[in-house]
Parts: structure tokens; sequence; C-alpha cells
């Protein structure tokens, strides 16, 4: 089993590390890990991360702002980006939850969920 590891820190800078096969640790590669290492996007400065997690080939990330990130397999449409084929190397806004404040995130083996702050009303997406 090939793993992989996230770590928030408590800036709001995202560490990953491990295996990064179809791109889900998101640092533009598909390179593994063999120690932590800063998502560039969640730097702590630029963008802080609140909440993130991992499904079986992608990545699911909450900034602080309440926006929705995400990285890896598009496959089953498990990323949110209208399509499902191809990988995203780097995290990429769900435009889709843009409007909302998402308060919880969560990723599965080929699916992902957010629900939002206020109505709790939850949304899912893939397969």
């Amino acid at each position: 089993m090939a793993l992989t590891t996230l770590l928030p820190s408590s800036n709001g800078a995202l560490y990953t590390w491990g295996c990064g096969r179809d791109g889900k640790l998101g640092h533009g590669t598909e390179r593994r890990e063999a120690k932590p290492k800063v998502v560039e996007m969640f730097n702590g400065v630029t963008l802080k991360v609140k909440m993130v997690d991992c499904g079986t080939c992608h990545t699911v990330a909450l900034s602080t702002g309440g926006d929705v990130y995400t990285f890896g397999s598009n496959s089953c449409g498990r990323t949110g980006h209208n399509t499902q084929r191809g990988k995203l190397l780097v995290p990429l806004r769900v435009e889709r939850l843009a409007a909302l404040e998402i308060a919880h995130v969560a990723a599965g083996g080929c699916h992902t969920a957010a629900v939002t702050e206020r109505s709790r009303r939850g949304f899912t997406w893939g397969k």
C-alpha cells in the first residue's frame, strides 16, 4: 500500500509527503517525497489551510476562508472540476462551491464531500 501523509500546521501551511501518485501531494509532480514538503499554494501566508483529507488518489483541502481545493486524480469526477480525466498536480479551487462558506470536507475512495457552515447542507461528488 502506498501511503501519503498530510500535515496542516498551526500557522496554516500544509505539508505533504509519501506517495505522490496522481499528484495527490500537490507539489506539481507525481514524485514521492521522503520528508515533509510545504504545498506552495498553502504556505501559511498566501493561503492558509484549515482542514485536509486524502482519498485513495486525490486530496481535498479547506482554506481558512471556507474555499475548497482539490488535487490528484480526476477519475470518477472526484475532484469536482467537471471532468473525469487527467490529474491535477497542484490544488485548484472548486468553483461550484465558491459562493458557499464550507465548514468541513472529506475525501473517500472515489468521492469527495463538503458541508456548509451555517445551513449544514451537504454536497458530494464523484462515485
